[in-house]
């Protein structure tokens, strides 16, 4: 049985559908707050005023001591990262198109977002992996990807609908994130990383006591900009790694070059300490192409990782039209193959 982002309000519902059905057992996973840590590093001078100044400050306030009591008076590198962003809003190159339209003016690149940001109604999300659920998801607007089979065409076309994520409504999230039940934050979308700036913002706003887990799920397209930013903010990545080769991703997603930034990438986030979730779609005619150079990826290079494999991929949106081949769920042959390959790597446990 498969929810599509289910609240826990569905429960009942599941349970009489499958009787004894119950949402994943949260697991133990090292998260480290981040953010408080971030907040707590203090650099005693100013920001400058030059781009590569105010980098060189930052990569010196990442290696400053977290100061536990009385921080000294200065700039926090949470403060660094915000002024890094909205200089990034410029000429922007928060993901790989490094596109470098300024949309502090508004303009619009391949994610078709401009100076704002909105999200859709907040949840908390029960099924996401047992080590962040239950998460309170924000939608994000737009993507750097177009997926023919996306499952959120109306974060991705409608970019300027939805609710401004702007002070007035920070206090109304921060009292949703810390409901009791809530283990993270997960900023999703869409794709959250075209809307770092207004993250930033939201999170420097945070009271005291907002100490949940920052959880960045993201198809891990950004440029080592955005990584550098992430560092020291997120606790947890999960990322997707859709696909073997820039054939398919071009085909099925619209970008040229797909391998080479998102392996990349997940070897940035991979030395940042941080918690690494890798999700596996399965698509369906994908197996040898993506999926298995996937896992061996994953293998061979995230060591510690943990892989999330998705079977639930449902032809959507444009997939009739633009890829009729994969009009259809995955074969129980393809999923039997892509699980054997991953408990071979051991990557899953066999059976699970």
């Amino acid at each position: 049985m498969f929810f599509e982002d289910p609240e826990n309000s569905l429960l009942p519902l599941a349970q009489a559908l499958q009787p004894g059905f119950e949402w994943q057992t949260p697991v133990d996973w090292p998260f480290s707050s981040a953010l408080a840590r971030t907040r707590q590093r203090i650099v005693t001078e100013a920001c400058p005023e030059t781009l590569d100044d105010l980098w060189a400050l930052h990569d010196r306030a990442l290696r400053v001591p977290v100061a536990e009591k009385s921080p000294p008076r200065g700039v926090s590198l949470l403060e660094v990262k915000q002024a890094l962003a909205q200089r990034m809003l410029i000429d922007c190159q928060l993901c790989a198109h490094h596109c470098g339209v300024n949309r502090s003016r508004d303009e619009r690149g391949p994610c078709g977002v401009g100076a704002h940001t909105y999200f859709a109604p907040v949840r908390l999300h029960e099924a996401e992996e047992p080590e962040i659920a239950p998460s309170l998801c924000v939608p994000l607007t737009g993507c750097s990807w177009h997926c023919v089979y996306c499952h959120t065409p109306e974060l991705i076309n409608g970019v300027d609908r939805g609710t401004r994520l702007e002070r007035r409504v920070y206090e109304q999230l921060y009292a949703q994130a810390m409901q009791p039940r809530a283990r993270s934050v997960s900023f999703v979308g869409g794709n959250p990383d075209q809307h770092l700036p207004a993250i930033l913002d939201f999170l420097a706003a945070a009271p005291d006591n907002f100490s949940l887990p920052l959880v960045w799920n993201s198809n891990m397209y950004g440029s080592p900009e955005l990584y550098r930013l992430l560092h020291g903010i997120v606790d947890t990545y999960v990322g997707d790694l859709r696909y073997g080769n820039d054939a398919c991703a071009r085909q099925l997603s619209g970008i040229e070059t797909c391998w080479e930034p998102v392996t990349r990438n997940w070897r940035l986030v991979r030395e940042q300490g941080a918690g690494l979730i890798a999700r596996l779609l399965v698509l369906p005619g994908h197996v040898d192409c993506c999926a298995i150079p996937i896992l061996d990826f994953v293998a061979n290079e995230l060591p510690g990782a943990r892989l999330s494999l998705l079977e639930q991929f449902q032809p959507a949106y444009l997939t009739g039209h633009r890829a009729p081949a994969m009009a259809r769920r995955p074969s129980e042959e393809e999923l039997r193959r892509v699980r054997a390959a991953a408990v071979i790597r051991g990557l899953l446990e066999s059976g699970a």
